[in-house]
């Protein structure tokens, strides 16, 4: 990252490490007059929440000093982060840190009283990380936390000055998070909070974490692997509240189906789940789809199925190129690199993805044979078992859920060649009309339903 240089040397964030905390804040903080511990030093463009130094590195991310009791009561910063629908705080400092600067630390061992947010309906979250120091062994785990924290609101981040730390917390979240590199999320933080990211340490820990996010957290695997290994993987890299529902199909299949269910039928489509005990092969944790035909107007939904249909019969005949967005496609954004995708491109992406997987020789036959007997029954509590490749079957089975309404019957063929390519190579023709006979039956189970329960 040879563009990104620490503010401080290696020499001197490590004096300041060594220096014990209370010298620390009469050399360098200046004691009970530390200007980030006060509101006098800052002018009003410097304090995004008036009476502390703060600013906002996002749209929905805030970073900035630590508030002092004192602080919270002057300025009502309480009621400031409730009005700027700041539904999150998280301190980055440990108990007792900076005893000397501002204000006498709150009994809680901070700078103010924890409880003083939480009361007031503002989430807190508490994060070791040493001053000028970074923690690469929870920094995932941080992440996380970031990011749920986000689904709530938006956030406030930090350590003592909103600096180091804070600002290191930042560009990990937009390394793990957008798919940025650690050089552009660095000068991303420092854009909107100079100074920001302080030590040798800091910037090293980010290096490392974006080496590890680009290798191991791309949607689309850079080697070789199953199912299993990249169900494994996700797992690893997404947010704890989406592991659940991506248990047994890949996002990005999840993801790519649902765009081009909202591209064809718009609102006029739902999955529906039910509570049940056992694994439903075809409802998956997903649900089983509902579509009101009738709700899209016919040549709105025969030109966008025409459009999907002559895109998947491109894929099963020719190869094509990994577009450019799907290069910095990760677990996590997914969602927001489609936004700005035309339906060709997103079925490429999937198509990419798809051939970057291990092919399932050893288990093509127990796929077929499943798909073949789903056909006929819904209902097989057999093919509910355990000891089935579910990471195999369960995305099968959902690809063929879709796209049965998504193309006409006409096309299933080319679908099928397709997913024979998809899960056996070119090689092998094991679906041999089964995967046609089974979305000509699903088919009109879809529409029916949403009439029944509509």
């Amino acid at each position: 990252m040879s563009g990104v240089k620490p503010q401080y040397s290696f020499l001197r964030s490590k004096i300041v490490q060594s220096t014990p905390d209370s010298i620390q804040c009469k050399l360098y903080c200046k004691g009970r007059t530390c200007k980030y511990c006060n509101s006098e030093p800052w002018n009003e463009e410097q304090q995004a929440i008036k009476g502390l130094y703060s600013s906002w590195v996002t749209k929905d991310i805030l970073a900035m000093s630590r508030p002092t009791t004192d602080l919270i009561n002057k300025y009502d910063i309480v009621g400031q982060l409730k009005r700027n629908n700041i539904r999150s705080v998280i301190n980055l400092q440990h108990v007792g840190e900076h005893a000397s600067c501002g204000p006498p630390l709150h009994k809680s061992g901070f700078s103010y009283d924890p409880e003083s947010l939480m009361s007031n309906g503002i989430y807190f979250y508490n994060f070791l990380w040493p001053d000028f120091g970074a923690n690469m062994n929870s920094v995932l785990d941080n992440v996380k936390v970031v990011w749920f924290a986000l689904q709530q609101g938006r956030i406030a981040v930090h350590c003592h000055a909103g600096l180091g730390r804070t600002g290191a917390l930042i560009a990990a979240y937009l390394v793990w998070s957008e798919m940025q590199t650690a050089e552009a999320a660095v000068s991303r933080v420092r854009r909107a909070r100079p100074n920001s990211i302080q030590s040798t340490g800091q910037i090293e820990m980010l290096m490392k974490f974006e080496e590890v996010i680009m290798h191991f957290g791309r949607a689309i695997p850079s080697y070789p692997m199953s199912f299993e290994q990249y169900l494994d993987l996700q797992r690893q890299y997404l947010p704890s509240g989406q592991q659940r529902i991506y248990a047994h199909i890949p996002k990005i299949i999840r993801v790519v189906c649902d765009y081009l269910l909202h591209f064809a039928f718009d609102t006029a489509q739902k999955f529906v789940r039910k509570r049940e005990s056992s694994h439903d092969l075809i409802a998956c944790t997903v649900g089983r789809l509902k579509i009101d035909w009738h709700a899209i107007p016919e040549i709105k939904r025969s030109a966008s199925m025409g459009q999907i249909a002559k895109t998947v019969s491109t894929l099963s005949s020719n190869t094509v190129d990994l577009p450019m967005h799907a290069k910095c496609l990760g677990f996590v954004n997914i969602e927001h690199q489609f936004k700005m995708c035309t339906v060709d491109k997103v079925l490429e992406t999937l198509h990419n993805f798809m051939l970057a997987l291990k092919r399932c020789d050893s288990s093509g036959d127990a796929l077929v044979d499943i798909i073949r007997n789903l056909t006929h029954n819904q209902n097989m509590e057999q093919l509910n078992d355990a000891s089935h490749d579910q990471a195999w079957i369960c995305s099968a089975v959902h690809l063929c859920n879709v796209f049965c309404c998504l193309i006409d019957e006409n096309k299933f063929h080319e679908f099928e060649a397709l997913m024979n390519v998809w899960f056996f190579g070119h090689r092998h023709n094991l679906f041999n009309g089964v995967v046609v006979d089974y979305m000509i039956a699903q088919k009109p189970r879809s529409f029916r339903r949403y009439q029944k329960k509509k």
